[in-house]
């Protein structure tokens, strides 16, 4: 079923990963998820550290810190991570890959009916565009990119196999996403798409920038009024 995949070259690269560097990777991600709680035990557990003026934002900015210098002191990572994407026009006349874009295209009507019957998900997108700043916008998309195109999809690969890598970080692409069920529901297409657009190219690079395309788009059509 994976046979065509063309990431074999990132992958070995997540291999060479201690387990202590792939630990800062599940708690990065980690993180991420944490701060869209706000259960009792999230409010127990970060109101100790609160309480000593330090705030869950500012533990992930370190971390995310830590991590990107551990990146970037990987010799070749980000030329491989981010290279020139290596993309096949010719498998996509093969049978696999057209169910997988079938799948994948159910999932954009899915968003499409959501968009349409539930206004606040364009709301919110609204709401976020209008008070973004371009650099902003470009950071967050870089950092979903290594969060959950690369640590999230290559953590899980390591344990269910493409299969199951698929499908987490999808779900876990739409959960960071959850400003609400609906919203959540309608990332799952973005969030599918990222990782099929990974795989194809083998770069993150190409989700990456269709990733800042949707985001541009957005942020035109908020500043339009729209």
């Amino acid at each position: 079923m994976w046979n065509w995949i063309k990431d074999q070259e990132l992958e070995n690269k997540f291999k060479e990963f201690s387990r202590f560097e792939k630990t800062l990777l599940f708690v990065w991600i980690l993180l991420g998820f944490i701060r869209l709680q706000k259960s009792n035990t999230y409010n127990a557990f970060f109101g100790i550290f609160q309480s000593l003026g330090v705030t869950i934002d500012a533990v992930a900015v370190l971390v995310t810190i830590i991590v990107l210098l551990m990146l970037a002191m990987k010799q070749g990572f980000f030329n491989i991570a981010f290279g020139v994407p290596a993309c096949n026009f010719k498998i996509l006349s093969e049978k696999i890959i057209l169910r997988l874009l079938i799948s994948v295209g159910a999932l954009g009507l899915l968003s499409l009916f959501l968009l349409y019957s539930r206004p606040e998900i364009w709301l919110e997108m609204k709401k976020m565009a209008e008070s973004a700043q371009i650099l902003d916008w470009v950071c967050a998309a870089f950092i979903e990119e290594l969060t959950d195109r690369f640590a999230l999809y290559y953590l899980a690969l390591s344990c269910f196999g493409r299969t199951g890598a698929f499908c987490l970080s999808t779900v876990g692409f739409a959960i960071a996403h959850a400003y609400s069920s609906p919203y959540a529901l309608s990332m799952l297409f973005p969030g599918a798409l990222s990782i099929l657009l990974l795989l194809w190219s083998g770069s993150p690079s190409l989700p990456f920038l269709v990733h800042i395309l949707s985001n541009s788009v957005i942020l035109f059509l908020a500043r339009l009024g729209l």
